[in-house]
């Protein structure tokens, strides 16, 4: 022990960093894994997106279409609009249940990465892996 080590709050503080071969060959291992899910990742983040897109194209395109049209049909305002509510709520709750589907498959498989991850790898110190 030094003189620095003898003052309170000035301990350096102990580490569970491997040494730089083992940290090269953790971020590789975690990379390889990573990679293995890629597939499934890409999926799911397309999907996202798709839904993303066709929830902004009913809101920007499609009911602007659907008031024109009930307008020329001559549909009183009142009825329209109760019409309009109505499909609105409807396909928000459609893409929510379709939202909620790639949710849970995203968190069946970010678990399952998890787990390999922790199998495979030294995590937080933990030696059980090799």
């Amino acid at each position: 022990m030094n003189e620095w080590d003898k003052l309170p709050g000035t301990r350096k503080p102990k580490t569970t960093i491997p040494e730089a071969e083992k940290l090269v060959v953790y971020y590789q291992q975690y990379a390889e894994i990573l990679k293995k899910y890629e597939d499934q990742v890409n999926f799911i983040w397309g999907k996202l997106e798709d839904l993303r897109k066709e929830r902004e194209d009913f809101m920007t395109r499609r009911i602007p279409e659907i008031h024109d049209s009930l307008d020329k049909q001559q549909i009183d305002r009142k009825y329209a609009d109760e019409w309009i509510d109505i499909l609105v709520h409807d396909t928000n709750r459609s893409l929510q249940i379709s939202e909620d589907l790639l949710k849970a498959f995203y968190v069946a498989n970010a678990k399952e990465l998890r787990k390999e991850i922790n199998e495979k790898l030294s995590i937080g110190g933990d030696s059980r892996a090799g």
